[in-house]
Formats: structure tokens, C-alpha cells, sequence
């Protein structure tokens, strides 16, 4: 059967969600439960072409954490989107919960067949959207075949997958790159004279959401090649601009209010896809460098867009920056506030806009900084790679492996977060184990000097703080549903409890939770477990509780 990439979106988004979820939160449950019950969500049978397509690529995939970061990909969903897997299943299916014919539109989506055929109907859009899309490539063999596939990805979005495949895999065949630079100039330089490529109100179904009409930018031949993105790509730039800032951390709401908002936002401007992949790459950050990781996203597309001259907006008047607190030696969200360039996952940009961001640079007065038995010449934390600048909070760590003498460096923030995450009690240069770090304030000396420790050093607790509301939220899905399975002791119980706690980093939080409930009289705890879901403040108040780091989370 024919089936519409809306149709097959609209179908698949919600299982995957869900199967995202559970993978991040139940780590620890057999990769093949969560799989059976991703199909069940969406109506198939382990048998369906589509399943077994899907099970191939996870099956070739040896690691539960490799499979679980592929399943966060793209690449993972885009095996859904192969017509020819629903064609097979048409006679003798029978599944009225896969994408039908009843719902499908020829003009979102064709069949492999119908797609590697130009027509009247068909080839003023696609050379218009060629002239749009297509150049951006550099020309380096290197980068063609992430180049290609996000140009695929695109072109599916907009009913070119056919098409676009067939042209990707043809460049892709010729002998050598000198042969694909010359046919793909030919290309783009002949679906440049055949359509009006600088006219943008001319180009058909461009995707740019009204309320950002400084997105409509009209440039020449040249500006436009230049430029390694387009219009939708500046649209939605424009708009993490505005709308990121309002999160902000411990004092803007929590995260679960921001992403509803955002996510509802980002779907009236037709980003919807692009800002799920976004926030299902931000919940894998430490909570207390998510503020920081936003923020170096916003600079990163502020910087693109001034690079090439195009509108940058300021942010929405409810969405204000809080600059993080320092107070003492305990963390808030916000991270070291330095903001900076930080990597962009590639799921959030289209492949050829992620070379834009200019590589972080050193200021003069700042030479390499040797530590860790390695030189790091643009003195950044190994963790978030952001530069350590004047009066940075640094985190000092004499690390368990012998093959390093030195102490290793990175921003207090970081090694906080990084320490209390699931399992995370070695360090993240050398593996050994992580001790109990000191708080060192960083001053370069006059300009040209190597960055140098001052007098100023702390041999206070690092202590790290939660989100209250994570922590709620994480209990409400839990603590009654582990607590009431059929014939398990206490012991069983805390262990299950702990588990799922380590893996989203809340496990000293629930070590702490636990200790204080098993004062309690056994026939009692239930009901007080039951009285903690429905008074959350009760529960807030241990993520409240500052927890001192002791190198053994």
C-alpha cells in the first residue's frame, strides 16, 4: 500500500515518545519488553514487514546504550518512513492501526516508483525546492554522505523522498568526487535557472510560519549559495531565540511546564519535529547544566544568523534570562553561566548547518593550560567544553588512576552534575575514581601569562542540589507502582526503587527518601508512601536537602 509520511508520522510519534521514555527511566528492563510493547502501541505483530525491519537494525546494535542513543536518532525512525515495508503488508494485513490509503495524499508522498518520475504536476516544485535546499554541500568527499542525508531528510518533509533518494544515491555512485562536485553544480545551477530560486514569496509550500516574517529574507545567486541552510532552517533559529530563554531553571517553572509550552508553540510554527528531537536531547543533560546547554544553543544560532546578516529577534518579553545564583559551594540551575559555543546534537539541525558555529576561540591572555597529563590548548572543561574564564569555579580532583599524577580540572557546576548522575563515580578524563574534589577560583595573570591557580582555595564540601519538581514527578511514576508488585520484601522494593532512581541521577535523593520510610512501621508504609504522592511538599522537601559530595555516588 501507499502511505504519506504524515500519515506514517502521525502514527508512529507517539509510540516512539513512549519508547524513548521508558528506555530512559527503565534502563535497566530487558531491551526486548520495551520493544514488544513499542509494537503493541502501534498496532503491529512482530511479523509485520515494518517490525522486522526495525528489529534487524536494533538486533545489529550489541550495546543497550548504543541502541538506546540510536533509538533517539533520526536514522531509527526514518527506517519507518520506507514505503515499500507497508506496500508488502497491504493484502494480507488486515491492521487497521498502521497509516491506510483512506488518509493518504499523493502530494505529500510517493511511492518509489511514481517519485524517480519528473511530470508536469511534480517538477516545478522540485526544482524549486532543489534551488532552495540542495546547495551548502562544501564539496569534500568526507562530508557528502551526512551532507546527502540530511538532504533526503528534508526532502521527505516536504513529499520529495523519492526523488531526492534517487539524486543522493546517483552522486553517491560516480567513481570519484571530482565527477559528483561537477554533476552537482550542474545540477543545482540548472534548478536555479528553472526556477525563480532568490524569489522566495515564489517558492511553493516554503514552510515559514507567518509570525516570523523576518524570516522572508530575499538574497542574490551568490548570498544564497553561501549560505548552508534555509529559509525554514532561519525560521527556526529565530524562534529558539525567542522561546528558549524561558526556562529558566529552579526560578521560571519547571522543565514539564517549559517543554508543553515550547512543544506547543513549536508545532503552530510547523518546528515540531526538530524541537522534539531538541528536548529529547536536553533530558539527557544534567538538570544543572540544561540552563547552561540552552543558552549556549541560542549563541550558537544568534552567531549563525549574524554571520550572514540575517534578522536576529531578541527574546519574547516572557521569556527573560535568570543569570544563575552563586552562592556558596551549593549548585543551582544555570551552570558556570560563561555561555560560549557547546555542540549541537545533529538531530536539531539540518547536517550542513552544524560546520556555521566558528570554532570557540582563545582570548589572547589566555595560554594552554597543562593538567591531566595533557594539554589543552583552548583551556576548556572536558565536560561541557566551555572555557574556564576569569574567577570560573573550578572543581580540583586528585583522580584513583595511577597513570596520572596530576589533578585533573573542570567547572564546579560540571563535575557536580557529572558526579551524581547514574553510575557516574569516575572521572570523565581518566577514568579512574572520582575523589572528593576542591573549589579553585581561576585568575589568568597579565596578558600572554599561562592560566595559574590563585591563593584562593576551598577545601569546603562540593555539595549539589536537586529539582524539586523532576523529583516529584519521578516518584509519582515509581514509588507506588514498584512498591505495589505482588510478593517482594522491602529489600526488593528499595533495590528496584534505587535502580530507576541511579539511572536518571536522583539515587543519593532517594537513598535519603527510603532511609526515612523504612523508620516507619511496615503495615504503615504504604499508606504514607501514598500520603507523600498527595502532598507534594513532602517530597520536595528531601530534594530541597543539599547532599555533600563524597566521591561515592
Amino acid at each position: 500500500m501507499t502511505t504519506g509520511v504524515d500519515q506514517i508520522r502521525a502514527w508512529i510519534s507517539e509510540p516512539l515518545l513512549r519508547l524513548r521514555r521508558l528506555r530512559q527511566f527503565e534502563a535497566a528492563t530487558d531491551w526486548g519488553v520495551h520493544f514488544g510493547d513499542f509494537l503493541e502501541q502501534l498496532g503491529l505483530d512482530g511479523d509485520a514487514p515494518v517490525a522486522q525491519a526495525l528489529r534487524i537494525r536494533l538486533s545489529a546494535i550489541a550495546d543497550d546504550a548504543d541502541r538506546d542513543a540510536f533509538i533517539a536518532s533520526d536514522e531509527f525512525e526514518q527506517i519507518a518512513y520506507q514505503p515499500q515495508l507497508y506496500e508488502a503488508d497491504d493484502n494480507d494485513s488486515g491492521d487497521d492501526s498502521a497509516p491506510s490509503d483512506s488518509d493518504y495524499d499523493a502530494a505529500v508522498y510517493e511511492t518509489p516508483a511514481e517519485s524517480t518520475l519528473l511530470n508536469e504536476n511534480n517538477q516545478t516544485a522540485w526544482f524549486t525546492f532543489c534551488a532552495v535546499h540542495l546547495p551548502g554541500w562544501d564539496r569534500s568527499e568526507e562530508s557528502w554522505p551526512r551532507y546527502s542525508a540530511g538532504f533526503v531528510f528534508e526532502a521527505g518533509q516536504r513529499g520529495f523522498g523519492g526523488l531526492a533518494q534517487e539524486l543522493a544515491d546517483g552522486l553517491t555512485g560516480l567513481a570519484d568526487n571530482a565527477q559528483r562536485v561537477q554533476f552537482y553544480d550542474e545540477y543545482v545551477s540548472g534548478c536555479r535557472s528553472y526556477g525563480p530560486s532568490s524569489d522566495v514569496d515564489a517558492v511553493p509550500d516554503s514552510g515559514l510560519p507567518s509570525e516570523y516574517p523576518e524570516a522572508v529574507v530575499h538574497m542574490n545567486d551568490a548570498e544564497e549559495e553561501s549560505m548552508p541552510f534555509g529559509q525554514h532552517d532561519v525560521a527556526w533559529f529565530q524562534f529558539c531565540i525567542r522561546r528558549l530563554p524561558a526556562w529558566r531553571g529552579t526560578g521560571g517553572g519547571t522543565w514539564n511546564q517549559f517543554y508543553e509550552r515550547f512543544m506547543a508553540e513549536a508545532e503552530n510554527g510547523s518546528f515540531g519535529e526538530r524541537a522534539q528531537a531538541l528536548m529529547l536531547y536536553s533530558l539527557a543533560i544534567p538538570v544543572n547544566a540544561r540552563r547552561t546547554y540552552l543558552n549556549n544553543m541560542v549563541n550558537t544560532f544568534r552567531a549563525t544568523l549574524e554571520q550572514y546578516g540575517l534578522p536576529v529577534p531578541a527574546v519574547d518579553d516572557d521569556a527573560v534570562s535568570e543569570v544563575a545564583s552563586d552562592d556558596g559551594n551549593e549548585i543551582s540551575i544555570g551552570g558556570n553561566g560563561e555561555g560560549g559555543w557547546q555542540p549541537v546534537p545533529p538531530e536539531v539541525l539540518d547536517p550542513s548547518v552544524v560546520a556555521v558555529a566558528p570554532e570557540p576561540e582563545v582570548p589572547p591572555d589566555y595560554e594552554a593550560l597543562e593538567y591531566g597529563g595533557e594539554i589543552h590548548e583552548s583551556g576548556t572543561c572536558s565536560i561541557c567544553l566551555n572555557l574556564f574564564v576569569l574567577d570560573s569555579r573550578i572543581a580540583q580532583s586528585a583522580c584513583g588512576n595511577p597513570a596520572y599524577q596530576n589533578p585533573h580540572y573542570f567547572h564546579w557546576d560540571c563535575i557536580a552534575a557529572w558526579g551524581y548522575r547514574a553510575r557516574r563515580d569516575v572521572c570523565p578524563l581518566c577514568r579512574g575514581k572520582l575523589k572528593p574534589p576542591r573549589r579553585i577560583d581561576y585568575v589568568p595573570e597579565p596578558i600572554a601569562a599561562p592560566l595559574q591557580a590563585s591563593a584562593s582555595e576551598s577545601d569546603e564540601p562540593l555539595t549539589f542540589s536537586y529539582d524539586a519538581d523532576d523529583w516529584y514527578n519521578f516518584c509519582d511514576t515509581y514509588l507506588l507502582a514498584l512498591y505495589d508488585q505482588p510478593n517482594q520484601s522491602w529489600d526488593q522494593f528499595s533495590s528496584a526503587f534505587l535502580i530507576q532512581a541511579d539511572e536518571v541521577g536522583f539515587g543519593p535523593v532517594a537513598r535519603d527518601f527510603l532511609a526515612d520510610v523504612a523508620g516507619i512501621v511496615p503495615t504503615a508504609r504504604r499508606e504514607h508512601l501514598r500520603n507523600c504522592i498527595e502532598n507534594p511538599a513532602t517530597l520536595k522537601a528531601f530534594a530541597d536537602r543539599p547532599v555533600e559530595f563524597d566521591g561515592d555516588a
